[in-house]
């Protein structure tokens, strides 16, 4: 069971980082300067 729920906790926080990494291209938000 905790190995089902540790790759579901996985899968959840990769698609998270995937759709920071591609939401700015999609989104009309201004980018912020981070440098």
């Amino acid at each position: 069971m905790k190995l089902i729920l540790f790759t579901a906790v996985l899968a959840v926080l990769a698609s998270a980082c995937y759709a920071v990494a591609a939401g700015p291209i999609h989104r009309s938000d201004p980018p912020e300067p981070e440098q």
